[in-house]
């Protein structure tokens, strides 16, 4: 059987007007009230709508943003834009607007820090210092300031990621390590990871993802910023940045350092969430030299050690000379189908100029569960699972095609077959399900199998299946 990623479909695009990004999030909660918060310009300031049913939103009039910028917002539905304070007069934002807005909705998902309902983490600049900031709403809209001050400083450059982990019983985060993100470097783009018990006191920086030898050479040196605006080519950026690196010994003055020190092809950011009994990863790559981005699917265990797809493909349809980012929170999983909302910019990373320049938010979806697929094609396959408990129960998340088929054989955990369990007495199943629940000629079932250790045997031909759940 082979390992397949399985690719999101286009549902809508275009899905809140104006020249909109995903450095936001999209929460919807037990009522059926969709949230988004999203950016907008005048870059950065963020933006917030409804929805009944995720499709078709709103944007309500806030009047929220300072006075001076309310002439450019796009829209009555602005929030946080720059130089603005909450109620109490504390900074939220300085001189430089949000950046990113990951938000948490204590109703749905109680955590031991909220003090509202909303709790929301972002990158700005306040009067005083850069970096990490939280505050909290209680409607979504209006927030007030925790502290004042970044709970993790430095600046961190794009969208970040933090949740509260139910397993480990802290908030964990994701985003750029500050000495791989900070203009002053401008080297390498790696990820790194955090924990916190109160989201006040942090961990340091731990890198967790970085590219590798399968991406591009470790040592390759460019001069990004001879690409943007298109004013110089590939080979002019190379040649600028082999010679400096050679009179500086790659090194140049703080005021103008132009080198890329590392792999022509980086990880720009992460959507990171917990999975059934893993974490997932959107992963945004970024491939320096055209400025392109796209993203990949990866998983972990942990949340530290991140695994790739042996085969990488890009995850949502890649389109060559585009910048593409998905929300800070997780796809959202409604009864048949996981909704994926993401951005697209026409424009690359190093902003060529181009007239007909558009960005915009758009929504893919999968069947529920169907991130990633064994697939059995005309010879048939099979696949062994490692050694469970006795499941209470058994469902398969399985798809066949023409006369395809699947058959589920329980064994012990040496990989014999259980009395009443085998393959031949499964009764076969054809079709689309999400939840097709085995049975056996015998009669029995897994209810039968407690105490024991057991594997799954699992037969298909011309099938996908996607998923078990125990």
């Amino acid at each position: 059987m082979r390992r397949v990623v399985q690719h999101p479909v286009l549902v809508s695009e275009d899905v809140v007007p104006g020249d909109t990004q995903a450095y936001g999030s999209v929460l919807r909660d037990r009522k059926g009230v969709w949230r988004m918060w999203y950016l907008g310009p005048p870059i950065y300031c963020e933006y917030y709508a409804e929805s009944e049913d995720g499709l078709k939103w709103v944007r309500p009039h806030l009047d929220l943003v300072a006075p001076e910028v309310r002439g450019e917002v796009d829209g009555p539905n602005a929030f946080l834009c720059r130089n603005q304070k909450d109620v109490k007069g504390a900074w939220l934002v300085g001189s430089y607007g949000p950046e990113g807005f990951c938000v948490l909705d204590a109703e749905e998902a109680p955590h031991p820090a909220a003090k509202a309902r909303f709790t929301a983490l972002y990158l700005a600049r306040t009067e005083t210092e850069s970096g990490m900031y939280i505050a909290h709403s209680d409607d979504g809209t209006r927030w007030v300031a925790d502290s004042g001050m970044p709970v993790i400083p430095g600046w961190r450059d794009t969208s970040s990621v933090f949740f509260f982990d139910k397993r480990r019983q802290k908030y964990v985060w994701y985003g750029r390590p500050e000495a791989y993100a900070a203009p002053s470097m401008h080297a390498n783009r790696l990820l790194a990871y955090r924990e916190s018990e109160d989201l006040t006191h942090w961990t340091p920086d731990r890198t967790v993802l970085d590219t590798d030898d399968a991406d591009a050479d470790p040592h390759h040196l460019l001069d990004e910023r001879a690409l943007h605006g298109g004013q110089q080519t590939i080979a002019t950026a190379e040649q600028r940045a082999q010679v400096w690196a050679e009179l500086t010994e790659g090194q140049t003055p703080d005021t103008d350092r132009p080198l890329v020190r590392g792999r022509n092809r980086q990880w720009y950011g992460i959507t990171a969430f917990p999975y059934a009994d893993l974490y997932a990863g959107i992963v945004w790559m970024y491939d320096l030299p055209t400025g392109s981005m796209w993203t990949e699917l990866l998983h972990s265990y942990d949340g530290v050690d991140w695994r790739r797809e042996a085969i990488r493909v890009p995850f949502l349809e890649a389109i060559p000379g585009t910048c593409m980012c998905t929300m800070a929170s997780p796809p959202v999983d409604l009864a048949e189908e996981t909704r994926l909302y993401y951005s697209v910019s026409n424009q690359s990373h190093h902003r060529v100029p181009n007239p007909s320049v558009k960005k915009g938010i758009r929504i893919a979806a999968l069947r529920r569960d169907r991130w990633v697929g064994y697939v059995a094609g005309d010879v048939q396959g099979e696949l062994l699972t490692q050694v469970m408990e006795k499941p209470r129960d058994l469902t398969l998340n399985a798809h066949t095609e023409g006369d395809g088929w699947v058959r589920v054989e329980v064994d012990d955990a040496d990989g014999r077959v259980i009395d009443g369990f085998s393959a031949d007495e499964c009764v076969p199943f054809s079709g689309d399900d999400l939840g097709w629940r085995p049975t056996w000629k015998s009669g029995k079932g897994v209810d039968l199998l407690a105490g024991q250790m057991v594997r799954l045997r699992i037969s298909a031909r011309r099938a996908s299946l996607f998923a078990l759940h125990t």
